[in-house]
């Protein structure tokens, strides 16, 4: 009787615990895409889990939709979709970029998403890559453990489960949102705990630079020494592994009927001077969508300095301008594929 009553006990705090976290997501409910940067702020508090567990909602209400997916890394989550869908009105427009990312875990959340959609709604779907040369860190380099971020917080709950590249769901995805609904309590205490962890992190950079007494050209210094043991060597191989991804990524997209396009991404002018890997990927990526028969769409030199809040990532000023720059660039390089896709039928 009594572990009855306990258990009636715990039943009741969780179900307590559930209504209050309830207010949280509904507080933020999403009826278009996904944005992931919505994650920052939310109760899953990172990008990547705010694109694990409002996917299969996505997917449950988005058969019928025609679908344009933004993917990258951290930096192309400055393309904001309630801008973008100011040009595309026809379209849902989601942004599934990941921080920590590089074409390997952009290939993994498309894979995810044909998962979830069915193969048939990539018919409908058109994806933009929003990528500048640090997107093609090797995976040895991003990450410490042969699993992607991704695919470690794929794992934590127990909703998909295999090796390194090749996860699938354990819960069927019809169920997974009644399964992520019941964990409300659990990314509740997580956006706590970590919430308290960025604190102390922020504090402990902020001491840091105050001790340091940096000034802009020793914080540059800083941020190019970081990008640069991201990148290694300077040299063509260090960048095959992901060329090798991006043919995959291009060829599975294009292989279920969707559309893909390269969008070359502001850089700030200090790091395309100094960076030989930017000099490298630019030698390249534009004979390189041409001969993919991919559209390529140039932001690289768009860029103001006030736009950045480093020298890859845009602030809140940069994303609303990029934003609009590439909605209008996007909304004519669509078009521009459809009436040459119709001539050609």
């Amino acid at each position: 009787m009594r572990t009855l009553r306990l258990l009636g006990a715990t039943c009741a705090i969780y179900a307590g615990l559930w209504l209050l976290a309830g207010v949280w997501v509904d507080a933020d409910r999403q009826d278009g895409g996904i944005d992931s940067r919505k994650g920052d702020h939310n109760i899953y508090r990172t990008p990547i889990r705010e694109v694990i567990y409002n996917l299969p909602a996505l997917c449950r209400r988005g058969q019928d939709r025609r679908h344009l997916f933004v993917i990258g890394g951290s930096t192309a989550k400055a393309y904001r979709p309630e801008i973008l869908t100011h040009f595309l009105p026809n379209w849902t427009v989601s942004n599934i970029s990941l921080d920590f990312g590089n074409i390997t875990q952009a290939r993994q959340a498309v894979s995810l998403l044909r998962q979830c959609l069915g193969d048939g709604a990539f018919a409908r779907a058109k994806f933009v890559l929003g990528i500048e040369y640090i997107l093609f860190s090797e995976n040895k380099r991003r990450w410490a453990t042969p699993y992607t971020v991704l695919e470690t917080e794929m794992l934590r709950h127990g909703l998909f489960a295999g090796s390194p590249g090749n996860l699938v769901p354990i819960v069927p995805w019809q169920w997974q949102p009644f399964a992520i609904s019941l964990m409300r309590p659990i990314f509740a205490a997580y956006g706590i705990r970590y919430d308290i962890w960025q604190v102390m992190i922020a504090r402990a950079n902020k001491l840091g630079d105050h001790l340091n007494a940096l000034d802009a050209e020793k914080r540059r210094d800083r941020e190019y020494a970081n990008l640069v043991g991201l990148m290694g060597p300077a040299e063509p191989a260090v960048m095959q592994e992901q060329r090798e991804e991006l043919d995959r990524l291009i060829a599975e997209i294009h292989g279920q009927g969707a559309q893909f396009f390269l969008l070359d991404m502001p850089v700030q002018e200090w790091l395309r001077q100094r960076s030989p890997h930017f000099t490298m990927h630019r030698g390249w990526i534009r004979d390189y969508a041409h001969s993919r028969r991919v559209g390529y769409v140039d932001m690289t030199f768009d860029g103001v300095d006030e736009d950045f809040a480093d020298g890859i990532h845009a602030n809140a000023q940069g994303a609303e301008r990029w934003s609009d720059i590439a909605g209008r660039k996007l909304a004519d390089a669509l078009l521009r594929e459809e009436v040459e896709g119709a001539s050609g039928s």
